[in-house]
């Protein structure tokens, strides 16, 4: 309410100021545009009594009647209350109504009188008198006879009428402007409080939408500048009022989708300030807090490394990892918000799982050893019973005991490498040339690869970076894929080629074998699963070959790929990290 008096007065003041200012400049140029038309009334007014003067004056300057002429020339000049006074060519005045012409100074320089001499059809001026000791308007014209110049009439009224009249017109006009002056002040009172009004309205709108309500609306019924203010008010009003309704369901259903991941999330921004996390962060970590730190309550080294190295980067790709903590073990997951320094933590609990790997692993493991002996033991009597005197019959029999048998000592040959794989040790590792790893495998495998006519040969870059390796895990590496490759490639050739690959150091082994048909490419690895089962139970295989492949170079911070299609060979592209010297 302060607020909408103060406007109106400063709207009423100004209007005020101005009315007033263009009023008295209207005022200033009225009455000069008055005075200068009652200037032209009496000039006008003259000319017309000289006009009827002039033949009588002239006849009377032909005739040389100058008695009659002197009191014509008083009672015209009584009558129309102008002073009047005949001058000769010389400039030498002749009569005059108001004065005794002998007693008056030679007229020729005046400027009137010379303008007339000069030929021009009259003379005007507005000057003082000396001899009426007052301001006059004069007006010449001549008086010819027979065509030529032969006296001057000089008509002559004081300024002072001139200023009556003027400021008897005067006082009409200002009465009519004041009452224009209150009638405007008036409007003005009225276009002020309505503005004002009007403005207030906004003002009390904008605020309370500054408080939060965006549904408010202004109601202004008006066609100027402020009407179609107000309509772009609404009009703004409503759109705000849509987006922000957007905007929280948006929020809510972050908050719901975020409250109803099982895994842990947290965002932060680029100096690892809280931002916005989920109940299961909340429950996990109890201290979390917006605008707190998060290794105030999340510590881990792992995650700060990554998060380092994401800045550093500047990439956009994701970071994975694992840590334990309080006991507990876990995996994170740290992702860039696009277009924003701020970053997505995701942590799941997976210490029930790992648990449960290990359960499996030693049960594996206890079986696989368990099993080891009886398998040696059938084995052992299956090849006693072979140097026997047997019946067909029965030495088949002792075949497929055998051989069944052997298979199920390679499955659990298999098994016990991968649980020893598991349970490597960083000083296990060492700096290794990969390739004399590569030509001790081609060598094992050249008379095999011989006797099936297939070629086997390698490569290697000159200038071939070593890498930092258990040398029992990439002899077994190379071993299983060089193995595989063997029993699927009927014809061609397997070629192993090692060359560097920035920080890290890219093997591929390739043959011209059967290929795999693309469905299969995605499980490849997984443990047992084989392709082909027919020619895998054939060939001896465990199904547990490429599974352990996977495994050492996940061991060893490294990955593989596959490229293949059916009928066209296959090409596993191993990448591991070179050895850094400290």
């Amino acid at each position: 309410m302060k607020n909408k008096k103060s406007l109106f007065k400063t709207l009423l003041i100004i209007f005020i100021i101005k009315y007033s200012v263009v009023g008295m400049l209207l005022f200033t140029g009225a009455k000069k545009y008055v005075h200068s038309s009652n200037v032209e009334l009496f000039t006008h007014e003259l000319i017309s009594n000289a006009n009827i003067i002039i033949p009588v004056i002239e006849e009377s300057l032909i005739t040389k009647e100058h008695a009659v002429l002197h009191s014509i020339v008083r009672a015209m000049a009584s009558n129309s209350n102008n002073r009047m006074t005949i001058i000769d060519t010389a400039g030498n005045v002749l009569m005059d109504s108001a004065h005794d012409a002998d007693k008056m100074q030679n007229h020729a320089n005046r400027e009137e009188i010379k303008a007339v001499i000069d030929g021009h059809p009259h003379g005007k001026s507005m000057r003082y008198s000396s001899t009426l000791q007052k301001n006059m308007l004069y007006m010449a014209l001549p008086v010819n006879v027979d065509g030529e110049l032969a006296a001057i009439l000089r008509l002559s009224v004081p300024v002072n009428e001139i200023s009556v009249f003027t400021n008897a017109v005067f006082k009409n006009m200002a009465f009519i402007f004041f009452l224009i002056i209150l009638i405007a002040l008036a409007a003005s009172y009225l276009i002020s409080k309505k503005i004002a009004s009007n403005i207030s309205k906004l003002s009390d709108a904008a605020m309370e939408m500054a408080s939060g309500n965006f549904g408010v609306r202004v109601d202004i019924d008006s066609k100027d500048e402020i009407g179609a203010l107000a309509q772009s008010f609404n009009k703004m009003s409503d759109e705000i009022n849509i987006l922000f309704k957007e905007v929280n369901e948006g929020k809510e259903m972050l908050d719901k989708v975020l409250a109803s991941v099982s895994d842990s999330i947290i965002m932060i921004d680029k100096s690892d300030k809280t931002l916005l996390f989920n109940d299961a962060f909340k429950s996990m970590f109890p201290d979390t807090q917006t605008g707190r730190h998060f290794w105030e309550f999340l510590r881990s080294k792992a995650i700060e490394d990554a998060l380092r190295k994401m800045k550093d980067s500047k990439t956009d790709n994701m970071i994975s990892g694992e840590f334990s903590s309080a006991g507990k073990d876990f995996t994170f997951v740290i992702s860039k918000v696009k277009n924003e320094d701020k970053f997505v933590i995701s942590l799941k609990d997976v210490t029930k799982f790992k648990q449960l790997e290990n359960l499996k692993k030693d049960f594996i493991t206890n079986a696989s050893h368990e099993l080891k002996t009886p398998v040696t033991a059938i084995i052992g009597f299956a090849e006693t019973l072979e140097a026997e005197e047997l019946s067909a019959e029965d030495r088949r029999y002792v075949e497929v005991i055998k051989k069944q048998a052997q298979r199920l000592s390679n499955i659990i040959n298999d098994l016990l490498s991968l649980s020893s794989f598991e349970n490597i040790k960083e000083s296990e590792k060492k700096e290794l040339n990969i390739v004399n790893v590569i030509d001790n495998v081609v060598s094992f495998y050249l008379k095999k690869s011989a006797e099936k006519g297939i070629k086997i040969t390698s490569s290697a870059q000159h200038d071939l970076k070593n890498i930092y390796a258990n040398e029992f895990n990439m002899e077994q590496l190379f071993i299983n894929l060089v193995d595989n490759a063997l029993k699927y490639t009927e014809k061609g050739e397997i070629n192993i080629k090692a060359e560097n690959a920035g920080e890290f150091v890219s093997v591929t082994v390739s043959d011209t074998g059967i290929g795999i048909p693309e469905e299969h490419i995605s499980r490849l690895f997984e443990r047992f699963y084989v392709v082909d089962k027919s020619r895998s139970k054939k060939s001896g295989g465990t199904g547990l070959g490429l599974s352990i492949v996977k495994h050492i170079v996940q061991l060893h911070h490294g990955s593989i790929s596959i490229e293949s299609a059916e009928g066209a060979g296959s090409k596993f592209k191993i990448l591991l990290p070179c050895f850094v010297r400290v």
